[in-house]
């Protein structure tokens, strides 16, 4: 069995000619050989087999002997609560003898909307040069299983990380780069409904905030030509936002 997403078309992310190049990226397969994910579950104590939920394993652009591995699993005894962190690693690795280099361990947290599969994890390596000799690179997550209803929802959450030493350190957490709304209606409701959709792109300004870049986020809105920009700072530790905020200045709502 192999892990990992299907692929998919050549994307690239939309820039404005005052940003840092234009970043883009291959949606290509991110499959895990079999192998990665049994040497994997030994040397991180992941567990038994059949366990691992979903798994996607990319070359480090840089390295091409580098691998970086995102996998999120099930513990044992994983309880059938409603609220759950389901357990995910994150690993570079030597591409030819799977040595870890570099490790995070963090979770996912799943609930009565979202739940993690076989296809929710995406590695993100497009250029984020935060300073000198400091590339982020990204996780997405995408679990959003069903619409929530009146309040719309959100999904395709992308968190950054760096480098440092042995271990990863998060600096932007679960930005979710897709929103939407109803509205008219809503599905399960009536058959007439409408959806306004709001889709997110990062990208690298050229200003800085305490030794690291500034990041970008363009908006675009369904039924509204205008794209409309945030900028995040960082503050020392990472690049806080309010999910809300964001939401309300970048749907183009008034």
């Amino acid at each position: 069995m192999k892990y990992g997403r299907s692929t998919r078309p050549f994307r690239c992310l939309v820039m404005i000619a005052m940003l840092a190049p234009l970043l883009c990226y291959a949606d290509t397969a991110q499959v895990c050989d079999d192998k990665v994910i049994d040497s994997l579950r030994v040397t991180l104590q992941i567990g038994t087999e059949g366990n691992v939920r979903a798994a996607s394993c990319k070359a480090w652009p840089d390295d091409k002997n580098i691998m970086l591995v995102a996998i999120a699993y099930e513990p044992p005894k994983y309880p059938a609560a409603t609220n759950y962190q389901l357990p995910l690693y994150i690993a570079m690795v030597n591409a030819g003898t799977l040595a870890i280099l570099s490790t995070y361990k963090g979770s996912i947290g799943e609930d009565a909307v979202t739940h993690v599969n076989e296809g929710s994890l995406k590695l993100d390596t497009a250029r984020y040069f935060l300073a000198k000799d400091v590339r982020a690179f990204g996780l997405r997550v995408s679990a959003n299983v069903e619409p929530r209803f009146s309040e719309g929802g959100y999904d395709d959450s992308l968190s950054l990380y760096i480098l440092e030493g042995k271990e990863m350190r998060p600096v932007l957490r679960d930005l979710a780069m897709r929103h939407w709304t109803y509205e008219k209606g809503v599905p399960g409701g009536t058959k007439n409904y409408t959806t306004r959709v709001t889709d997110f792109t990062l990208t690298v300004a050229p200003t800085v905030s305490h030794g690291f870049s500034d990041l970008l986020i363009s908006a675009r809105t369904t039924g509204n030509r205008k794209i409309l920009r945030h900028k995040l700072r960082y503050d020392g530790k990472f690049y806080p936002f309010d999910i809300i905020d964001l939401r309300i200045k970048l749907s183009g709502s008034k």
